[in-house]
């Protein structure tokens, strides 16, 4: 079943939010928000990269080897945002890789239960 949310604002890399500086390149695991029940199997999700270090692409996953599909692609040193469904997250947590430095909000807008 889905359950919508008000965003809840699950990761901000800028500064004054977590961790406060650019991320990537490269592979990092992130936690949910504890405001996401833990029977949450799946959540929709608003991913946004900006002030990047240059073109590039962020790929968000539930675990395991990272997947070929990006979320977002940006280019140069701008802003670039999309929706994406994120499933098996019974862990609580997801994978998150960036091409080139840039800064990630990532906002909760639901999620689903069995």
């Amino acid at each position: 079943m889905f359950h919508p949310i008000r965003p809840v604002r699950n990761s901000d890399t800028r500064p004054g939010g977590y961790p406060g500086i650019p991320v990537g390149p490269g592979d990092m695991v992130w936690g949910l928000s504890d405001q996401i029940p833990a029977d949450a199997v799946a959540v929709a999700m608003n991913v946004v990269a900006i002030s990047t270090a240059g073109d590039g692409y962020v790929a968000v996953w539930p675990g395991g080897p990272r997947t070929n599909t990006s979320v977002v692609n940006y280019q140069g040193d701008g802003k670039a945002y999309n929706g994406s469904m994120l499933t098996g997250v019974m862990n609580r947590s997801f994978g998150i890789y960036t091409h080139t430095p840039a800064h990630i909000i990532i906002d909760i807008t639901g999620y689903w239960t069995p």
